[in-house]
């Protein structure tokens, strides 16, 4: 593909292939929503459908954001942060770091995220 693309362009053109994304070799799976529903913060139906929700996460990358739904009876935003320190503490829970809601507003990124987790 990339040699037509050059053969199309001609001799003067350069052609470059870049990317706006890295990647990283993968060995830890994070099922943190699976985590979510253990705990009574997160319901799906059979097929995996969400049926309610008081808390649930944002992947992107190798980070989540989390969301504690505003209906979340009162105690929930506790209750999420327990669990996530729970699973940081856990070598095998492949989740390096937890940011409070204000750590993540100091650094400017998506404010209304209670935690962020890398």
């Amino acid at each position: 593909m990339i040699g037509n693309l050059r053969a199309a362009a001609g001799g003067l053109t350069v052609v470059s292939v870049v990317s706006d994304h890295g990647f990283l070799e993968v060995d830890k799976e994070v099922h943190l929503l699976t985590a979510f529903r253990q705990r009574g913060l997160l319901d799906a139906d059979a097929a995996g459908h969400v049926k309610s929700w008081q808390a649930t996460a944002w992947f992107t990358g190798a980070t989540a954001a989390i969301r504690i739904n505003p209906q979340a009876p009162s105690g929930t935003k506790e209750r999420v942060g327990g669990l996530l320190e729970e699973l940081v503490k856990d070598a095998n829970s492949g989740l390096a770091r937890v940011l409070s809601g204000d750590e993540v507003k100091r650094l400017g990124a998506a404010r209304k995220r209670r935690f962020w987790l890398s």
